[in-house]
């Protein structure tokens, strides 16, 4: 059973509160810890998660690493992909889907007048 903290003052207790049992304090501290461990780890350098400065020329990218470079959005993407006027991807798995990066780069450099090669 929890104790009672009483805080008294002369003119009398104003504040009662429980106290945590020894175990709830031990798993509270080691909480901390652990937040500390792990925002330690967030202050590494983010090199991992960068995205790129410009589209690779060769190669394969899929659509998040494309997105920065893209003026539409994903489904216009995928609308224009489906009509030929934007590269075809390549389907890698039932998941993976992959644009031909000089295709990309082909149709960034004139959107309107791209047609897909079939």
């Amino acid at each position: 059973m929890p104790k009672l903290n009483t805080i008294y003052t002369s003119s009398g207790p104003i504040l009662t509160t429980k106290q945590r049992p020894a175990r709830r304090a031990a798993a509270a501290a080691h909480g901390r810890q652990t937040q500390e461990a792990v925002s330690e780890r967030q202050q590494v350098p983010a090199l991992e998660g960068t995205q790129p400065q410009t589209l690779p020329r060769d190669g394969y990218s899929r659509f998040k690493q494309l997105q920065p470079f893209l003026p539409v959005s994903r489904e216009k993407w995928r609308q224009l992909t489906r009509d030929g006027r934007a590269p075809a991807p390549v389907r890698l798995g039932a998941r993976c889907t992959v644009w031909k990066n000089s295709d990309v780069h082909q149709w960034l450099a004139d959107p309107l007048n791209y047609k897909a090669v079939d």
